[in-house]
């Protein structure tokens, strides 16, 4: 329908800077990102393997090379590390690790010199949400969003806080949400309430093409297989793909 090509237009129009980068993105990763810039405020839900992070470090890295001066991104502990390393590895930007014994100055840091602030759910909520939103992040990232499926926990209240107050917010999860209405209409509530508030049991039951349909502009999820099957298909019949 009409909604779907002024989505399909939206995204592939959007520019994509990608000079703070240090590398190339794959073309479904760029895809990945111009649809989170393009529709501010998303659920990425790639499977496995597809680079979901990477996808979040070429937002962040497009909005800083636009004048954005501070990002956050939100992770389980266990995460913390890889996302530091990450972000490092493949973009030119401050990073500052807001975990452990000197997490106030790095939080300090963070707010005086800018970058990007990796912080846990359970710093975040030791912490208070104004300890960043002080520094009107333009971006939040939230990693493994299913810790925050539940609206009433205590890190979902810190997360949706912060959500209200950001421009562009990118939850990711690899947690196929075809067929949890209930939680998907959770996170969906962080970003886009309007939407949220439209989506009902009967999406759900409707299949997941129905679902799919009906929370398009909020959601991409892309399968390893699919996006294998499409390199190859570009591969035999075009030299430029990447």
């Amino acid at each position: 329908g009409r909604g779907t090509r002024e989505l399909v237009d939206r995204v592939q129009s959007q520019a994509l800077a990608e000079c703070v980068l240090t590398f190339a993105l794959r073309g479904h990763q760029a895809l990945g990102a111009r649809f989170a810039l393009a529709q501010r405020r998303v659920v990425l839900g790639d499977e496995m393997g597809l680079g979901k992070t990477v996808q979040a470090v070429a937002v962040v890295a497009h909005l800083v090379a636009r004048g954005a001066t501070h990002a956050l991104v939100v992770c389980p502990a266990s995460v913390l590390e890889n996302w530091v390393r990450e972000l490092r590895a493949h973009a030119s930007l401050p990073v500052h690790a807001v975990h452990g014994e000197d997490r106030e100055e790095a939080a300090a840091a963070w707010r005086a010199a800018g970058g990007v602030a990796v912080v846990t759910f359970a710093g975040l909520r030791r912490a208070g949400t104004e300890a960043f939103a002080a520094a009107a992040p333009a971006v939040l990232v939230v990693d493994e969003a299913h810790y925050v499926k539940n609206p009433l926990a205590k890190r979902s209240v810190a997360v949706a806080a912060l959500a209200r107050t950001t421009e562009h917010v990118l939850l990711l999860t690899g947690t196929p949400m075809e067929n949890r209405v209930e939680e998907f209409r959770t996170l969906l509530g962080y970003l886009q309430p309007e939407l949220a508030a439209r989506l009902d049991a009967a999406h759900g039951a409707a299949g997941p093409d129905a679902f799919r349909h009906a929370v398009a502009p909020a959601y991409l999820r892309r399968r390893a297989a699919d996006v294998r099957a499409e390199r190859a298909g570009r591969g035999r019949g075009d030299a430029g793909g990447p």
